[in-house]
């Protein structure tokens, strides 16, 4: 915004003004007027004639936060906030729906499925990179368990079939020092979960099912995914992070 201010008279020999701010922390004020705001709080906006009347004007500025948005960097207690916990869950529902997913809300009361623990990340992190976050993390869990049971769980064969999973292990998990690769994990065209689907049980098309469990403990929640090829089935359940 711009702090406009007339000089009278129109004649007037020194029309020069001079801005300044009572606290440079909350706004501030160009030669010229216009005003930035910093962070939340108040300050005062001062423009005062350059002439030797020293006449001057006060405008008291009011910063309020900007509206948080998917990519807002915001604190822990920021993200906790229904809305935003909404804003987060609703997008990880479309995400794991667009897999094949089957979402059950309802297993633990009335809880939404997807609240995770807040003690996982640090502040001033986005909704957005929770939630790649997030499906980086499952991905993670879920290739693991084919690792960690010698790639039989899932009947994984010889040759081909574990190239190609590691291959997907690689894409859709961590990368280039245990970054995540957000467009590969969120691309419709390289949708991880998709993929390892594929490996399951091999003739038969696998369901997602997705699953909230509530830590009894620092108010900490832990998701756990199932997945099988009968509706209901629970086969195999993965911590999102270990408590």
């Amino acid at each position: 915004m711009k702090f406009n201010v007339i000089v009278a008279p129109s004649n007037a020999n020194n029309k020069g003004i001079i801005y300044s701010s009572s606290n440079k922390k909350v706004a501030t004020v160009t030669s010229s007027g216009l005003i930035k705001g910093i962070k939340e709080g108040t300050a005062i906006i001062i423009a005062r004639a350059k002439d030797s009347s020293k006449k001057a004007v006060k405008l008291i500025v009011k910063v309020k936060k900007p509206p948080i948005n998917f990519y807002t960097k915001i604190s822990k207690d920021e993200f906790n906030e229904p809305k935003n916990i909404k804003t987060y869950v609703d997008a990880l529902n479309k995400y794991f729906e667009s897999c094949g997913a089957v979402i059950n809300p309802n297993m633990v009361g009335s809880s939404q499925w997807c609240v995770v623990t807040t003690t996982t990340f640090n502040n001033n992190i986005s909704i957005y990179d929770r939630y790649v976050s997030t499906i980086g993390m499952w991905t993670w869990r879920r290739s693991q368990d084919e690792v960690d049971n010698g790639f039989e769980w899932k009947n994984l064969k010889p040759g081909k079939s574990l190239e190609n999973f590691l291959q997907l292990l690689d894409d859709y998990s961590f990368y280039n020092s245990g970054k995540y690769n957000p467009k590969k994990i969120l691309d419709s065209n390289w949708n991880g979960w998709k993929q390892f689907c594929q490996y399951d049980n091999t003739d038969d098309i696998v369901n997602i099912y997705v699953y909230p469990v509530k830590a009894q403990d620092m108010n900490a929640y832990t998701v756990y995914m199932y997945w099988g090829t009968n509706a209901g089935l629970k086969l195999k359940g993965i911590p999102l992070v270990k408590e």
